[in-house]
Formats: C-alpha cells, structure tokens, sequence
C-alpha cells in the first residue's frame, strides 16, 4: 500500500488541478476521482469511483478506523495511532446535514490518502491542486472520519 501513498505523491509533483467529480486524475481531478485514479494506478483492484462514498463501499478495503456519527475535530488525534503510510482517509461531519444543511445519506465529503508524519496528500477545491496537508484538520463542518487500507498489513 506504500506504492498507493507514493502514487499520490508523484501526482501532486505534476501540478494536477482540481475539477469536478467524473474524471481521472490526468490534468484536473476531485478528490474521489484523484482517489479512485491512483488506487488503479497501484494496482488495487478498485472501479474507478467519482463519490466519495463509494470508494469507502469498496470491498477490497479494509477498515482501520470507523467513521465517527458526530463531528469531533479530535478524532484523528485519537485515531492517528492506527494509520499507516497509504491508508485512504475521508472527511465529513458524521452527519447527513452538511454544516447544518439536508443532504443526500452521504456522511463524507472528502478523501484522499494518508502519508505519515499527521499529512495527507488530496485535492483540494479550494488552492485548485493536488497537495500534501495535515490530516486532521478540520474545515467547512469537516474533520477526519474514517480510514480504510488495502493489503494484508492490517
């Protein structure tokens, strides 16, 4: 699963823009695509996915830590023992009511992956890139909730 991490890694390097969900992970990707793309790419048996929740749905993942039903910035701080290099992490608000707002059953609103040292490399809406940040930050109603793995090394 390293090679998922150092996937992600090389792609930041490449100045991949954000775009919206749909598309791989060539020169404008979301998250979920940007996810979906470099799981293939690794060598995960994975459909390529542009939600989010469908990624966590993939059954070749394992999970490391469940999502949390309630917004709590300190989760990944209690959870950031368990994640290893190249776990897929998600974002959200535990909720089914973004930031105070009704939507679909969709409790996460984010993904990308986990590549140590508390940083996580993803998309980002918001400089328009692939970057590396922390992990467990907490932004717009959303903080780490959940991470899965793919391989043996559970």
């Amino acid at each position: 699963i390293v090679a998922v991490a150092v996937r992600a890694a090389e792609l930041r390097t490449q100045n991949i823009t954000y775009c919206r969900p749909g598309t791989s992970a060539t020169a404008r990707t979301a998250c979920a695509s940007f996810t979906s793309t470099v799981l293939q790419q690794a060598g995960v048996p994975a459909p390529f996915q542009a939600a989010t929740e469908g990624i966590w749905n993939n059954r070749a993942l394992q999970q490391v830590v469940a999502r949390s039903a309630v917004l709590d910035s300190n989760y990944f701080e209690k959870n950031k023992a368990a994640l290893q290099v190249g776990d897929i992490i998600w974002w959200g608000d535990g909720q089914t009511k973004g930031c105070g707002k009704p939507r679909s059953t969709k409790i996460f609103n984010h993904v990308g992956f986990y590549v140590g040292n508390g940083m996580a490399v993803d998309t980002s809406s918001e400089s328009g890139f692939v970057m590396e940040r922390k992990a467990g930050r907490t932004w717009k109603c959303s903080t780490f909730n959940g991470a899965k793995r793919y391989g043996a090394n559970l």
